[in-house]
Protein backbone atom coordinates (compact mmCIF):
# COMPACT_ATOMS: atom_id res chain seq x y z
CA UNK A 1 0.00 0.00 0.00
CA UNK A 2 3.02 2.53 0.15
CA UNK A 3 3.16 2.57 -3.34
CA UNK A 4 0.39 5.02 -2.91
CA UNK A 5 2.77 7.66 -2.42
CA UNK A 6 5.11 6.62 -5.06
CA UNK A 7 8.74 4.84 -5.60
CA UNK A 8 10.03 8.37 -4.07
CA UNK A 9 8.83 7.30 -0.39
CA UNK A 10 9.49 3.44 -0.81
CA UNK A 11 13.26 3.44 0.32
CA UNK A 12 12.01 6.12 3.28
CA UNK A 13 9.03 4.00 4.10
CA UNK A 14 11.15 0.31 4.84
CA UNK A 15 13.84 2.68 6.79
CA UNK A 16 11.07 2.89 9.33
CA UNK A 17 9.76 0.25 9.38
CA UNK A 18 13.42 -1.49 9.81
CA UNK A 19 13.85 0.75 12.69
CA UNK A 20 10.83 -1.02 14.48
CA UNK A 21 7.98 1.21 13.83
CA UNK A 22 4.74 0.06 11.94
CA UNK A 23 3.66 1.90 8.48
CA UNK A 24 0.00 2.05 7.31
CA UNK A 25 -1.33 3.49 4.12
CA UNK A 26 -5.02 3.35 2.63
CA UNK A 27 -8.10 5.73 2.19
CA UNK A 28 -9.92 7.59 4.01
CA UNK A 29 -13.83 7.73 2.49
CA UNK A 30 -15.45 11.19 2.25
CA UNK A 31 -19.16 12.29 1.36
CA UNK A 32 -19.69 11.60 -1.79
CA UNK A 33 -18.47 7.74 -0.96
CA UNK A 34 -16.99 8.00 -4.29
CA UNK A 35 -14.20 10.24 -3.03
CA UNK A 36 -11.04 9.42 -1.29
CA UNK A 37 -8.02 11.11 0.48
CA UNK A 38 -5.03 9.47 0.90
CA UNK A 39 -3.38 8.49 4.83
CA UNK A 40 -0.23 7.37 6.04
CA UNK A 41 -0.31 5.89 9.92
CA UNK A 42 3.03 5.76 12.18
CA UNK A 43 3.02 3.97 14.82
CA UNK A 44 6.15 3.16 17.27
CA UNK A 45 6.46 0.42 19.58
CA UNK A 46 4.90 1.89 22.51
CA UNK A 47 2.78 4.51 21.52
CA UNK A 48 1.30 7.80 24.06
CA UNK A 49 -0.01 10.05 22.19
CA UNK A 50 -1.06 10.93 18.78
CA UNK A 51 -0.20 13.82 16.13
CA UNK A 52 -2.10 14.79 13.45
CA UNK A 53 -0.26 16.22 10.22
CA UNK A 54 -2.15 18.95 7.88
CA UNK A 55 -0.27 19.90 4.81
CA UNK A 56 -0.70 23.20 3.18
CA UNK A 57 -1.48 24.73 -0.47
CA UNK A 58 -0.73 22.71 -3.35
CA UNK A 59 1.10 20.09 -1.70
CA UNK A 60 0.38 16.09 -0.12
CA UNK A 61 -0.15 14.49 2.92
CA UNK A 62 3.88 13.68 3.35
CA UNK A 63 5.80 16.73 1.45
CA UNK A 64 7.84 18.68 4.09
CA UNK A 65 7.20 16.18 6.98
CA UNK A 66 9.65 13.23 6.80
CA UNK A 67 11.75 15.35 9.51
CA UNK A 68 8.73 15.52 11.59
CA UNK A 69 7.42 12.36 11.40
CA UNK A 70 10.58 10.92 12.72
CA UNK A 71 11.13 12.99 15.58
CA UNK A 72 7.84 12.30 17.05
CA UNK A 73 7.74 8.45 16.04
CA UNK A 74 11.37 8.74 18.75
CA UNK A 75 9.17 11.24 21.06
CA UNK A 76 6.86 8.06 21.15
CA UNK A 77 4.52 9.59 19.54
CA UNK A 78 2.27 7.93 16.47
CA UNK A 79 1.48 9.95 13.63
CA UNK A 80 -1.28 10.54 11.19
CA UNK A 81 -1.12 12.66 7.70
CA UNK A 82 -3.31 12.41 4.87
CA UNK A 83 -4.38 14.56 1.28
CA UNK A 84 -6.71 17.42 2.34
CA UNK A 85 -9.73 17.24 -0.14
CA UNK A 86 -8.59 18.39 -3.44
CA UNK A 87 -5.15 17.51 -3.17
CA UNK A 88 -2.63 14.62 -3.87
CA UNK A 89 -2.15 12.18 -6.51
CA UNK A 90 -3.37 9.43 -4.70
CA UNK A 91 -6.38 10.72 -3.66
CA UNK A 92 -9.62 11.11 -5.83
CA UNK A 93 -11.56 14.68 -4.38
CA UNK A 94 -12.58 17.89 -5.21
CA UNK A 95 -11.70 21.01 -2.91
CA UNK A 96 -14.65 23.21 -3.11
CA UNK A 97 -15.87 26.15 -1.04
CA UNK A 98 -19.33 25.65 0.44
CA UNK A 99 -17.45 21.92 1.85
CA UNK A 100 -13.90 22.90 2.71
CA UNK A 101 -12.85 20.66 6.03
CA UNK A 102 -14.58 17.72 4.61
CA UNK A 103 -11.54 15.95 5.43
CA UNK A 104 -11.67 16.40 9.29
CA UNK A 105 -14.58 14.75 9.16
CA UNK A 106 -13.26 11.88 7.62
CA UNK A 107 -10.29 12.40 10.25
CA UNK A 108 -12.74 12.19 12.60
CA UNK A 109 -13.87 8.91 11.86
CA UNK A 110 -10.09 7.18 11.18
CA UNK A 111 -9.10 8.87 14.86
CA UNK A 112 -12.53 6.79 16.44
CA UNK A 113 -11.74 4.11 14.68
CA UNK A 114 -7.52 4.01 16.30
CA UNK A 115 -9.46 4.66 20.02
CA UNK A 116 -7.54 7.48 20.50
CA UNK A 117 -9.13 9.84 23.11
CA UNK A 118 -9.35 13.70 22.30
CA UNK A 119 -6.98 14.59 24.92
CA UNK A 120 -4.43 12.04 23.21
CA UNK A 121 -4.59 14.01 20.05
CA UNK A 122 -2.90 16.91 18.60
CA UNK A 123 -3.07 18.64 15.31
CA UNK A 124 0.02 20.54 13.64
CA UNK A 125 -1.16 21.98 10.72
CA UNK A 126 0.60 24.15 7.88
CA UNK A 127 -1.05 27.47 6.60
CA UNK A 128 -4.36 26.25 4.57
CA UNK A 129 -4.20 22.72 6.63
CA UNK A 130 -4.63 25.27 9.80
CA UNK A 131 -7.37 26.90 8.42
CA UNK A 132 -8.99 23.73 8.03
CA UNK A 133 -8.15 22.54 11.67
CA UNK A 134 -9.59 25.62 12.99
CA UNK A 135 -13.06 25.53 11.50
CA UNK A 136 -13.25 21.90 12.25
CA UNK A 137 -12.84 22.23 16.19
CA UNK A 138 -14.40 25.65 15.99
CA UNK A 139 -17.33 23.65 15.22
CA UNK A 140 -16.72 20.93 17.15
CA UNK A 141 -16.40 18.21 13.95
CA UNK A 142 -12.92 17.16 15.75
CA UNK A 143 -11.76 17.55 19.76
CA UNK A 144 -8.06 17.42 20.24
CA UNK A 145 -6.16 17.97 23.12
CA UNK A 146 -3.53 20.60 21.52
CA UNK A 147 -3.07 22.78 18.12
CA UNK A 148 -0.03 23.85 16.68
CA UNK A 149 -0.20 26.29 13.74
CA UNK A 150 2.79 27.04 11.20
CA UNK A 151 2.59 30.27 9.17
CA UNK A 152 -1.24 30.30 8.22
CA UNK A 153 -2.21 33.89 7.15
CA UNK A 154 -5.04 36.02 8.22
CA UNK A 155 -5.46 36.31 3.76
CA UNK A 156 -3.78 35.68 0.78
CA UNK A 157 -1.86 38.44 -0.39
CA UNK A 158 0.77 37.33 -3.15
CA UNK A 159 2.93 39.97 -4.14
CA UNK A 160 6.61 39.88 -6.14
CA UNK A 161 8.61 40.82 -2.50
CA UNK A 162 6.50 37.32 -1.46
CA UNK A 163 7.87 35.32 -4.99
CA UNK A 164 11.34 36.54 -4.51
CA UNK A 165 11.67 35.99 -0.92
CA UNK A 166 9.76 32.14 -1.17
CA UNK A 167 12.26 31.55 -4.60
CA UNK A 168 15.53 32.40 -2.28
CA UNK A 169 14.27 28.98 -0.47
CA UNK A 170 16.76 27.31 -2.63
CA UNK A 171 19.53 28.97 -1.87
CA UNK A 172 18.97 28.45 1.97
CA UNK A 173 21.00 25.52 3.33
CA UNK A 174 18.14 24.31 5.18
CA UNK A 175 16.56 23.57 1.73
CA UNK A 176 19.73 21.74 0.90
CA UNK A 177 20.01 19.93 3.68
CA UNK A 178 16.45 18.88 3.09
CA UNK A 179 17.27 17.67 -0.52
CA UNK A 180 20.25 15.59 0.92
CA UNK A 181 18.29 13.77 2.98
CA UNK A 182 14.94 13.32 1.45
CA UNK A 183 15.57 13.55 -2.63
CA UNK A 184 14.22 16.29 -4.86
CA UNK A 185 10.99 14.77 -5.24
CA UNK A 186 10.46 15.40 -1.34
CA UNK A 187 12.23 18.46 -1.21
CA UNK A 188 11.15 20.85 -4.33
CA UNK A 189 7.61 21.55 -4.13
CA UNK A 190 5.25 22.74 -7.61
CA UNK A 191 5.08 26.22 -8.53
CA UNK A 192 2.41 27.05 -11.02
CA UNK A 193 2.09 24.47 -13.22
CA UNK A 194 5.67 23.54 -12.85
CA UNK A 195 5.53 20.35 -11.52
CA UNK A 196 1.60 20.54 -10.53
CA UNK A 197 1.33 16.73 -11.83
CA UNK A 198 3.19 15.51 -8.93
CA UNK A 199 1.20 18.36 -6.79
CA UNK A 200 -2.46 18.61 -8.04
CA UNK A 201 -5.25 20.84 -7.14
CA UNK A 202 -8.53 19.93 -7.81
CA UNK A 203 -11.18 23.09 -7.77
CA UNK A 204 -15.11 23.18 -8.21
CA UNK A 205 -17.41 25.82 -7.41
CA UNK A 206 -14.59 28.77 -7.05
CA UNK A 207 -15.69 32.44 -8.62
CA UNK A 208 -11.96 31.73 -10.07
CA UNK A 209 -9.84 28.28 -11.90
CA UNK A 210 -6.46 29.41 -10.61
CA UNK A 211 -5.91 28.02 -7.23
CA UNK A 212 -4.01 30.70 -5.93
CA UNK A 213 -7.34 32.84 -6.36
CA UNK A 214 -9.65 29.59 -5.02
CA UNK A 215 -7.42 29.77 -1.63
CA UNK A 216 -7.78 33.38 -1.16
CA UNK A 217 -11.16 32.65 -1.28
CA UNK A 218 -11.31 30.26 0.99
CA UNK A 219 -9.57 32.38 3.86
CA UNK A 220 -12.03 35.22 2.99
CA UNK A 221 -15.26 33.11 3.61
CA UNK A 222 -13.78 31.42 6.91
CA UNK A 223 -12.40 33.81 9.10
CA UNK A 224 -9.48 32.87 10.68
CA UNK A 225 -9.71 34.97 13.82
CA UNK A 226 -13.69 34.72 14.63
CA UNK A 227 -12.76 30.43 13.98
CA UNK A 228 -10.26 31.53 16.72
CA UNK A 229 -12.72 33.19 19.49
CA UNK A 230 -14.50 30.07 19.64
CA UNK A 231 -11.36 27.43 20.31
CA UNK A 232 -10.26 26.99 23.89
CA UNK A 233 -7.43 24.24 23.75
CA UNK A 234 -3.39 25.31 24.49
CA UNK A 235 -2.01 26.51 20.56
CA UNK A 236 1.17 27.30 19.78
CA UNK A 237 1.59 29.67 16.89
CA UNK A 238 4.76 29.92 14.80
CA UNK A 239 5.82 31.83 12.20
CA UNK A 240 9.40 32.76 10.01
CA UNK A 241 10.04 36.63 10.66
CA UNK A 242 10.29 36.84 6.76
CA UNK A 243 6.66 35.33 6.37
CA UNK A 244 5.71 37.85 3.69
CA UNK A 245 2.09 35.81 4.09
CA UNK A 246 1.77 37.28 7.69
CA UNK A 247 2.67 40.48 9.15
CA UNK A 248 3.25 41.00 13.09
CA UNK A 249 -0.21 42.87 13.43
CA UNK A 250 -1.93 39.74 12.04
CA UNK A 251 -0.39 37.16 14.22
CA UNK A 252 -0.14 38.87 17.55
CA UNK A 253 -4.03 39.34 16.57
CA UNK A 254 -4.58 35.61 16.26
CA UNK A 255 -2.53 35.57 19.45
CA UNK A 256 -4.26 37.67 21.47
CA UNK A 257 -7.99 36.00 20.29
CA UNK A 258 -7.06 32.17 21.20
CA UNK A 259 -7.54 32.00 25.00
CA UNK A 260 -4.20 29.80 25.48
CA UNK A 261 -1.71 30.88 22.79
CA UNK A 262 2.18 30.77 22.58
CA UNK A 263 3.76 32.76 19.82
CA UNK A 264 7.08 31.97 18.52
CA UNK A 265 8.54 33.70 15.61
CA UNK A 266 11.59 31.89 13.95
CA UNK A 267 14.33 34.65 13.03
CA UNK A 268 15.23 34.38 9.69
CA UNK A 269 12.89 32.12 8.59
CA UNK A 270 10.54 32.42 5.21
CA UNK A 271 6.81 30.65 4.47
CA UNK A 272 8.39 27.68 2.57
CA UNK A 273 11.30 26.98 4.98
CA UNK A 274 9.03 27.12 8.31
CA UNK A 275 8.40 23.69 8.96
CA UNK A 276 11.92 22.50 7.77
CA UNK A 277 13.53 24.62 10.72
CA UNK A 278 14.85 22.88 13.73
CA UNK A 279 13.63 25.75 16.12
CA UNK A 280 10.21 25.12 14.84
CA UNK A 281 10.13 21.16 15.06
CA UNK A 282 11.83 21.36 18.88
CA UNK A 283 9.46 24.43 19.92
CA UNK A 284 6.66 22.19 19.15
CA UNK A 285 8.16 18.62 20.25
CA UNK A 286 8.56 20.47 23.88
CA UNK A 287 5.09 21.71 23.26
CA UNK A 288 3.74 18.25 23.19
CA UNK A 289 4.79 17.43 25.52
CA UNK A 290 3.13 19.27 28.24
CA UNK A 291 -0.15 17.69 29.63
CA UNK A 292 -3.27 18.34 27.94
CA UNK A 293 -6.39 18.93 29.76
CA UNK A 294 -9.94 17.66 28.59
CA UNK A 295 -11.11 19.71 25.55
CA UNK A 296 -13.74 22.33 25.74
CA UNK A 297 -15.08 25.01 23.58
CA UNK A 298 -16.56 28.25 24.85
Amino acid sequence: MHQLWGDCYSTWFQQLEQRGFTCESGHLSLIPLDQQLAYAYFVPPQPQACTVLLHGTGNDALFGWQSWIEALLAAGQAVLTFDLEGHGRSSRSWLERPTFGRSLEALAVKLRELTWSPASISICAYSLGALAAMKAMSEETIQVGRLVILGMPLGLRLDWRFAVTEALSILHPLFWHHLWRYGWHASMPAFGSWRRHLYPIRLRGFASGHYSAAIAELFTRYDAVALAARIDRPVLLLYGTKDRLSSERDQTLLQQTLSQAKLIRVKGCNHFLLAWHPEALRATLAFLEAAEPEPSLR
